[in-house]
């Protein structure tokens, strides 16, 4: 880190194999344990922002999301002393529209992350592909007081989680990127490139050429 001169690191915390929504207790609290060794080793490193995940529906709980999106409340106010204790901004993502993910809504986003210091992460490509990209921009508005601490950018075309580079699908990144900018936002802004640097080399381009720099 110090050899390159590297800033602002974030840790995206990894996802695959755990559940902090699940019904079975020593899964979930493996998962909240995991995710919690990931946020110490961020805090050593001098890491500014991690980004962790919601829980997700299973075999068992298919069918049950107000289920797995009260699991994930547990988990996260489980979570949350360590958070408070390390000092490291923490966000919860929203998800894209797939069946087994929770997450999809303003709405339950803020109900998992309530009565925690945890923030939100808005990822402006999944909250395109369920359909509400604006209803997350209002939680911008000043009087909604919510914490909004980080923003992923990718494209898609508005059905699936694509992660295309900036300028490749149909997101109006001008007219939401200026809609959080003028909200006064001051958080992190993360490119997500699928598969290759020259992903975000393209992205980083697009927003150079849409003259949109200047708003992150």
């Amino acid at each position: 880190i110090a050899s390159y001169g590297i800033e602002n690191l974030q840790l995206h915390a990894p996802f695959s194999d755990i559940n902090i929504g699940s019904y079975r207790e020593d899964v979930r609290r493996f998962s909240v344990n995991f995710l919690k060794r990931n946020i110490e080793a961020a805090a050593r490193l001098g890491i500014s922002h991690v980004t962790i995940h919601p829980g997700v529906l299973s075999p068992y709980t298919f069918g049950q999301k107000d289920y797995v999106i009260k699991q994930t409340q547990r988990s996260l106010r489980e979570l949350n002393p360590a958070v408070m204790d390390l000092g490291i901004p923490v966000s919860l993502e929203n998800m894209p529209a797939m069946h087994i993910t929770v997450g999809h809504t303003p709405e339950e986003m803020l109900r998992m992350t309530e009565g925690t210091e945890i923030g939100i992460c808005l990822d402006i490509g999944h909250a395109s592909t369920t359909g509400n990209l604006d209803a997350f921009l209002d939680l911008l508005l000043p009087e909604r007081g919510i914490k909004l601490e980080n923003i992923h950018i990718h494209d898609n075309l508005g059905i699936e989680d694509q992660h295309l580079p900036l300028g490749e699908g149909n997101i109006d990144f001008k007219t939401v990127l200026t809609r959080i900018a003028s909200s006064g936002y001051r958080g992190g802004y993360v490119i997500e490139a699928e598969g290759s640097i020259e992903s975000a080399v393209k992205s980083l381009e697009y927003l150079r050429k849409q003259d949109l720099l200047h708003h992150l």
